[in-house]
């Protein structure tokens, strides 16, 4: 999990409030984006490799509709492809290398 910079002063409870300066608002809404990001990253991968490994093991018969399973292979693959995985990962890495929030964008 990615923690929030310690020298910003953004904690969570200030961060749902955002009161302050434009620059510290805008640190605290990176912030909170990075978070999400890093969470939907670690969300999907675990995911689509737990629900992969359930069809390996349960071969074919557990993607029937009798059974169900698929749904929840799919729900998930719609979810991840949504917002792609490389814009979501180059955030995260700015953030933990660089410490820069990530500007406001379609995917943030």
């Amino acid at each position: 999990m990615v923690n929030a910079a310690p020298n910003t002063g953004c904690t969570r409870r200030k961060c749902y409030v955002i009161r302050g300066s434009a620059t510290k608002q805008a640190r605290c809404r990176g912030e909170i984006a990075v978070r999400i990001a890093a969470g939907k990253l670690r969300i999907s991968e675990d995911g689509l490799e737990v629900a992969t490994k359930v069809f390996e093991l349960t071969g074919a018969r557990a993607s029937a509709n009798s059974v169900g399973l698929d749904i929840y292979w799919r729900n998930l693959r719609t979810h991840s492809l949504h917002d792609p995985a490389p814009y979501k990962k180059r955030e995260v890495g700015q953030y933990v290398l660089l410490n820069e929030v990530p500007e406001p964008s379609w995917y943030t």
